[in-house]
């Protein structure tokens, strides 16, 4: 049990506010036009409107948890080093067992993306990571002290890193199967084969080195370790015996005491534990210590054997600890891993429910029960074995069920404790599932609704059976159970969701029927026995369920695309003061609704009606200018599209593995998930057929609409105790059964679920030959073999991975809405109107847009608009002070990703111009010859540098100007530039050669991420160009600081010093439709070296360049610069620097950032 904390903003009742701000999301539902449903009342005055969101509570993870400690590596001293890459932090275990982390030096390129395995090499002071979510790929480097101190980008898809006896560091290309040698500077030496390639990916994993220079390679696709010789020669194969199906993911290489010919054992890392073979006496047989799935693996000598766990739900990865020099069986002797689970943060929240006791009891993926208090404080009770329904007694006791029994935790000083549990099913009987819960307010008695059963189940306060009531399910067995609420009178509501009825079951046993109006997943009920319903449409129907049938009083959309792109409303629960608590498992929310007297009642859409719903934005920023400066404005649209499955003609064949694996849980909710399922299926539009298989398959029922013959056949799936997994054999008959009945209209999907492994090359191939034949595949593994699982999907997001099948709800309303549509907008056309006293910046817009200037319109035509929405943009600049609007009208015209036409209205931002202070401003004469700068004294130019270790910091260098005389420009017609109201397209050209390695590329890679920092991006836009031999648009100009950061990590060096290619990219850029106009051209190039070629070649594209309005800077780095050849590329001293060391480079930057927006060239008010 832990503690209550405080969480903020859950207690707020006053200050009800709509759902988007101004206007509310329960009326932005974006439908097309329809009438009222028959079954509502007339609207009467009031509605829902969101009170108030709970959004996980944020905080530092303890030292000693980790998401995902996919990388581990040791030293002799006793220090374990630990990557996270969900966390994306370095952690390390020190020689006395407590672990820290490891803080990356501030200022200097300290965010790692997505850091895996990871190298040590004590003798030089260095700690290598390899990040894979950086650009394109890179290695940090470190320091053993924690602190950054370069990083190598450019470095493809690093998988495995190791550090070889001479110092160098092998990477592995996962992506490639290829491993490259660099020198400790970065400079790549050489590059070797070991996996033969694959589009798949994934071909090599965790590397390590051994004393002798042997590099041990892990096959990411089959259960081999290649061995090369120190030269990258092929030397062996080290074949590793881990059972079928197993997968390896990292090694370690033990040296024997006092050296040897060869290593004393070898320790790898499997998804089955970490498998180890002794050779020191001719060894062979491969054994396992039980440290459960293991990422990553190293050897600290003499202090153990260290191994990474991989994450559960909630708890996140433990690292082990394997005693050294142990000979036969070997268990750890210390576990770390803290719990991930902090009171009031949220991770999928899936279930609500308010107890009598007043809290608001939440579900999330982790094993747990969080409650939620008014006084704005969080309990929480961990250790809760795979609870799928909760509630609770006025007393604090949590009701909790798994499907398979009921379990009363009471309250006591100390926290919760265990009072009693009891199966679902009578005793002596196994083929009960719980899939509802409440609790009587008036006998207090637990009730739990049993699916398979058909049944409603009863036990006292103190946990004694009562009596059973047995429902009366549809006599052609339609029904699917799928939800139960309890009033304050103790009335009992079942929902059949199939049949869309509610049975209502009094407390003396007695039924009636009532018939809802729309279909509905969850049910709730307040206290007065209003009920309330939520379907995968996110709309909550409220309803006067009085009579046989409902009629719905109320509703309002529960999506929250204001707070995310994905939202998925998955359960609901009314308190005593009915107000309605929805959870969002997408948008990782817990919203309250209250109801507003004064809200504008909303119209639900029609029942059975396809249809997607859209959140339009519309800003301005800065919302505060001075006249003559500019301001972006950017539209958005978010959504996502709900409905039964499929609006598209579909075969849709469900591959289930029953073999003895998944007895228990994992099959009784695979039916009843199953039953979920065929309940989202529009059998108008669907056949479906069920496939399973253990050693073999067999077609449980061939493709059908008939609903009925389906349902049956998944309640007569069960599980053969002696059966293997065969993943192969379950594709091969399900493609073998559909091929014969394709229909050419009809869109095929495969979805498979397994729990286990089976050999990775068959099931490879079938997947391929139902690909080639137009199948989608989607993969469901519940604690299954993930590259296995991940191979046979059609693409990494078809691929879903539940850690208890208790999640298998959930996944499968996921795949039901993926097939129904896979776009938001068929098409899209947005129309702004722009007033008359705001002037369009031409070509600002982004994606480019029409304009008519006559009508001051502009226009995007879209198509195919994902899910996950869309942004546009582009600049205006006001013509006069005051607060105005920025646009007359926005909306957009439509078709949904269901074939409807639709409209949808952008809000009005508005923007507060300020006119401009006149201010007198001394400015210098134009000087028509180059001035030699006499000595004078020098002024100090602050330097807000962090350079990265080993090179010193350096101090403030001093620039020297001659002073200039005071110049007014009397008569002249040319408004002066002010740098504030001024912007730039920038361009940096950066020297990649290899003469650029180790610190010169740190250092320019950090001073251009300054200059980026400087800019005033949006208004300001840059790009990246890197070049050797050859020149490259990394990243073209655009105002996202993000983007040009990353293209500047993304850099790799390469021989050759080819300056006017690099300037010719620079140029095509600056005339290419991505340049604003209005913006200053700007080239900034910077070079450690000469031109290879003619240096006149390079000469002559500068001059170009400034002869058609470009600005250029050029800076030198180190001692091996021409100057005057860049005094010429710049057009004079007053645009050239030169940089002695890296350490300069942020200051240099710094002073032509300033100058940037107002170069003398351009501008009087900026000439010297």
């Amino acid at each position: 049990m832990t503690t209550p904390q405080p969480v903020s903003r859950l207690a707020e009742r006053a200050g009800v506010r709509p759902v988007a701000g101004a206007a509310a999301v329960l009326a932005l539902a974006v439908l097309a036009p329809g009438a009222p449903s028959a079954n509502a009342r007339p609207a009467q005055a009031g509605a829902y409107a969101l009170a108030d969101t709970w959004l996980s509570r944020p905080g530092e993870l303890p030292a000693d948890a980790w998401r995902y400690a996919a990388g581990i590596d040791g030293l002799p001293d006793g220090r374990v080093f630990v990557s996270d890459r969900d966390e994306a932090r370095l952690t390390v275990i020190r020689p006395d067992l407590s672990v820290a982390v490891a803080q990356p030096a501030p200022g200097y390129d300290d965010r790692l993306v997505a850091p895996g395995h990871l190298a040590a090499d004590p003798d030089a002071d260095r700690l290598y990571v390899a990040d894979r979510g950086a650009g394109a790929g890179a290695v940090a480097v470190f320091d053993l002290s924690g602190t950054r101190v370069a990083t190598w980008s450019g470095v493809p898809a690093p998988a495995g890193v190791a550090v070889t006896p001479d110092g160098n560091v092998v990477v592995g290309n996962g992506d490639s199967g290829e491993a490259s040698v660099y020198a400790p500077d970065g400079l790549r030496l050489a590059t070797w084969r070991v996996a033969a390639p694959d589009a798949g990916g994934d071909l090599v994993r965790g590397i390590d080195v051994d004393a002798r220079g042997q590099v041990y390679v892990v096959d990411g696709r089959q259960p081999v370790v290649h061995v090369l010789a120190a030269d990258g020669r092929p030397a062996d194969t080290l074949r590793v015996n881990a059972g079928e199906g197993n997968e390896l993911f990292d090694i370690a290489v033990e040296e024997p005491v006092g050296g040897g010919a060869k290593p004393a054992r070898y320790w790898v890392a499997t998804a089955r534990g970490v498998y180890w073979l002794d050779t020191r006496a001719g060894g062979s047989t491969w054994q396992i210590a039980p440290t459960g799935s293991a990422w990553a693996v190293t050897v600290a000598a003499p202090h153990g054997i260290f191994a990474t766990a991989p994450n559960r739900p909630g708890v996140g990865s433990r690292v082990a600890r394997l005693p050294y020099g142990q000979n036969g069986f070997v268990i750890p002797n210390h576990l770390w891993g803290a719990s991930l689970l902090r009171p009031g943060a949220l991770d999928g929240p899936e279930v609500v429910s308010v107890g009598a006791d007043g809290g608001v009891y939440v579900l999330d993926q982790g094993p747990r029960v969080q409650r939620f208090a008014a006084d704005g404080s969080v309990a929480q009770l961990d250790q809760v074995v795979n609870p799928i329904r909760v509630d609770a007694a006025p007393d604090g006791t949590i009701l909790v069920t798994d499907g398979a029994a009921v379990v009363a935790y009471a309250r006591g000083p100390g926290g919760w404790a265990q009072a009693w549990r009891d199966t679902v099913a009578p005793p002596g009987r196994d083929d009960s599932t719980a899939v509802g819960l409440g609790r009587d307010p008036v006998t207090g008695e637990v009730v739990a609704l049993d699916a398979e059963r058909s049944t409603l189940r009863r036990w006292s306060a103190a946990g004694q059976r009562g009596t059973a009531t047995i429902l009366r399910p549809a006599q052609d067995d339609s029904t699917v159970w799928a939800d139960l609420a309890v009033d304050g009178a103790g009335r009992v509501y079942v929902l059949d969701r199939t049949n869309r009825t509610v049975h209502v079951v009094d407390r003396a046993g007695g039924t009636r029927q009532v018939t809802l109006p729309a279909p509905a997943r969850h049910v709730a009920a307040a206290p007065d026995g209003t009920l309330f319903t939520l379907d995968r449409d996110g709309w909550v129907r409220r309803y006067d369920a009085s009579a046989a049938t409902a009629v719905r009083t109320a509703a309002f959309d529960a999506t929250r695309f204001d707070i995310a792109n994905a939202t998925a409303p998955s359960d609901l629960a009314v308190d005593a003061a009915g107000d309605v608590y929805v959870t969002d498992r997408d948008a990782n929310a817990v919203s309250r609704f209250a109801w507003d007297a004064g809200g504008r009642p909303a119209e639900p859409p029609a029942p059975d009606v396809a249809e997607c719903r859209s959140f339009p934005d519309k800003a301005a920023d800065p919302g505060d200018i001075v006249l003559g400066q500019s301001v972006e404005v950017r539209l958005t649209v978010r959504g996502g599209c709900g409905a039964a499955a499929a609006a598209t003609p579909r075969d849709i064949v469900l591959i289930l593995d029953v073999s003895g694996s998944m007895q228990g849980e994992k099959i009784r909710i695979l039916r009843e998930a199953a039953l979920a399922f065929l309940a989202d299926v529009d059998f108008a539009t669907a056949r479906v057929g069920i496939v399973t298989f253990t050693d073999s398959a067999t077609v449980e029922q061939a493709l059908t609409a008939n609903a009925a013959a389906l349902r049956q056949a998944v309640r007569r799936i069960d599980v053969d105790p002696a059966g293997g997994t065969a993943v192969d054999e379950g594709l091969a008959t399900a493609r073998a059964h559909w091929l014969p009945r394709r229909q050419p209209a009809r869109k095929p999907v495969f979805i498979l679920l397994s729990d286990g492994g089976s050999p990775l090359g068959p099931a490879r191939a079938e997947a391929d030959a139902a690909r080639a034949d137009g199948v989608e595949i989607f993969t469901i593994g519940i604690q299954a073999w993930r590259l296995l699982m991940q191979t046979v999907a059609s693409s990494p997001d078809h691929y879903f991975e539940a850690d208890s099948a208790r999640f298998l709800y959930g996944i499968f309303e996921r795949i039901a809405e993926r097939i129904t549509t896979t776009t938001l907008f068929q098409t899209l056309v947005v129309t702004d109107e722009i007033p008359a006293n705001m002037r369009y910046v031409p070509g600002s817009a982004a994606p480019p847009a029409a304009f008519d200037a006559p009508t001051n319109t502009l226009r995007w035509t879209l198509a195919d608009v994902p899910f996950n929405g869309l942004g546009l943009r582009y600049d205006l600049v006001p013509q006069a002070p005051g607060q105005w609007p920025t646009n007359v009208v926005a909306w957009g015209d439509f078709t949904d990703g269901f074939g409807r036409a639709g409209r949808l209205d952008f809000p009005v931002p508005r923007v507060r111009v300020a006119a401009p202070t006149p201010t007198v401003r001394p400015t210098d004469p134009p000087t028509a010859t180059p001035t030699v700068a006499p000595s004078a004294t020098a002024t100090p130019t602050a330097t807000a540098t962090a350079t990265p270790p080993p090179s010193a910091t350096p101090t403030a260098t001093p620039t020297r100007r001659p002073p200039r005389p005071i110049y007014l420009p009397l008569g002249l017609k040319e408004v002066p530039c002010k740098p504030g109201e001024r912007h730039a397209d920038t361009v940096l050209v950066i020297d990649t050669s290899t003469s650029m390695t180790g610190e010169k590329i740190a250092g320019a890679k950090a001073a251009a991420r300054l200059f980026v920092d400087l800019l005033r991006l949006p208004n300001d836009q840059a790009a990246v160009v890197g070049f050797n031999a050859q020149a490259g648009l990394a990243h073209p100009l655009t105002g996202a600081a993000g983007a040009l950061k990353g293209a500047i990590d993304g850099l790799a060096l390469a021989p050759g010093t080819r300056i006017d290619r690099g300037l010719a990219v620079a140029v095509a850029e600056l005339d290419g439709p991505r340049r604003r106009a209005g913006n200053t051209p700007v080239i900034v190039l910077l070079t450690d070296g000469r031109q290879d070629d003619d240096p006149l070649v390079a000469i002559d594209v500068a001059g170009r360049a400034r002869s058609s309005g470009k600005v250029v800077f050029a800076i030198g780095l180190g001692g091996d610069v021409d100057t005057a050849f860049l005094e010429l590329i710049a057009g004079g001293r007053p645009r050239t620097f030169l940089a002695p060391t890296p350490a300069d480079l942020a200051r240099i930057y710094t002073q032509v950032a300033g100058e940037v927006p107002c170069p003398s060239e351009v501008y009087w008010g900026g000439r010297r």
